[in-house]
């Protein structure tokens, strides 16, 4: 009797499927270095093209008056939002997820949706609101969770795995060997990144207004 019901555990056991989940290292180079450029890249391009056709259309208008960085900051955040929930709800995969082999999953498997996938765009504002906190929780969590994951219930998976119920799986990180270390580098680029951006790109805005002004003078 004891040795059919130990049986019957281990069979239990060795149906269970794993799926591997991505670790830190892969999600911060797909968000950051390859969607983060692309969604700045679009701002930058949107906001220069709205300011010379708002500045063609008025031609009087001072160049002091068209505060090039709020609109630049407003943009971002619009972008942001779209390129994010947008890809995340279609098909669980940005532009970086995609060339990293990630994608995201609810707890049946499937894309978040376009509501999940606004509620994590919160979490992400969320996880990043306290020296990013959120998103180190990922170097500790046992299924490379982050808030944002955590508030959404999603997961961010390698592309050649699937599942359909998450209580049925295995979830193994694809970098089982990451310690505290890591957290306190993580702590630096929380604390300096935000400093050289906004030192680098608030004299950026009226250096750019002046050089829109100068293209859109010598047009019209």
């Amino acid at each position: 009797m004891t040795v059919s019901a130990n049986s019957g555990q281990a069979a239990s056991q060795s149906a269970r499927e794993t799926v591997v989940v991505m670790g830190f290292n892969r999600r911060l180079l797909a968000a950051v270095v390859i969607d983060g450029l692309l969604v700045m890249f679009l701002t930058f391009i949107l906001v220069f093209t709205v300011t010379i056709i708002a500045m063609i259309g008025s031609p009087y208008e001072s160049s002091e008056d068209m505060n090039f960085n709020a609109a630049l900051a407003v943009t971002g955040i619009i972008v942001s939002m779209g390129y994010y929930v947008g890809f995340w709800a279609k098909s669980g995969q940005t532009v970086g997820k995609d060339l990293m082999g990630i994608k995201l999953v609810r707890h049946d498997g499937q894309p978040p949706g376009w509501a999940w996938a606004f509620v994590r765009y919160i979490g992400y504002i969320i996880s990043g609101a306290v020296l990013s906190l959120g998103f180190m929780w990922i170097l500790i969590d046992k299924k490379r969770q982050g808030w944002h994951d955590k508030i959404a219930g999603t997961y961010a998976m390698d592309v050649e795995y699937g599942f359909e119920n998450a209580d049925d799986v295995d979830f193994v990180p694809s970098d089982p060997g990451m310690h505290w270390g890591w957290i306190v580098l993580w702590v630096l680029i929380a604390l300096a990144a935000p400093a050289a951006l906004l030192a680098g790109l608030w004299p950026l805005g009226p250096a750019i207004n002046r050089i829109i002004t100068d293209i859109v003078q010598s047009v019209i």
